[in-house]
């Protein structure tokens, strides 16, 4: 008979921080503040605001683009229309009610130009990438078209 396997712990993965690292290079948001509001359904999308008022979604893609950009669309809607509950818990900022900006960071640039391309613009789209240099590692974001 065999022994039992012992349970592993597993330890969640810390979230990555996707508004600092759109928080700077060619497609930098100005002076973005993350929110720490979540919208119901969709606890991998971040939120924040930039210095005029306009808040952005960004969502790291889970490899399955259409759900993605799907998720993405959905979230932004319910921004809109929760819009005044959420600029309660960051009341130091000015929000605009203007449309949400989304942002879609994937490794999959192949795939999500197919689809993204087809919105008409509704979706920022940025290649995120791990790169390693000698022992380190980080991310690296670039936006695309």
């Amino acid at each position: 008979m065999r022994p039992a396997p012992t349970p592993r712990v597993l330890t969640p993965q810390p979230e990555l921080d996707l508004v600092a690292l759109i928080a700077q290079g060619p497609a930098a948001l100005d002076n973005p503040v993350a929110l720490d509001a979540r919208i119901p359904d969709q606890p991998g999308t971040q939120l924040a605001v930039d210095s005029h008022g306009t808040v952005h979604l960004l969502k790291k893609g889970s490899g399955v683009v259409s759900d993605d950009v799907m998720g993405l669309i959905e979230a932004g809607r319910w921004v809109s229309d929760h819009l005044e509950l959420i600029a309660l818990t960051q009341r130091d900022q000015r929000f605009v009610q203007t449309a949400p900006v989304l942002h879609l960071l994937t490794d999959r640039a192949d795939q999500a130009t197919q689809v993204v391309g087809k919105l008409a613009g509704q979706i920022k789209l940025h290649l995120l990438q791990q790169v390693t240099l000698g022992k380190e590692t980080g991310w690296f974001c670039t936006p695309l078209g």
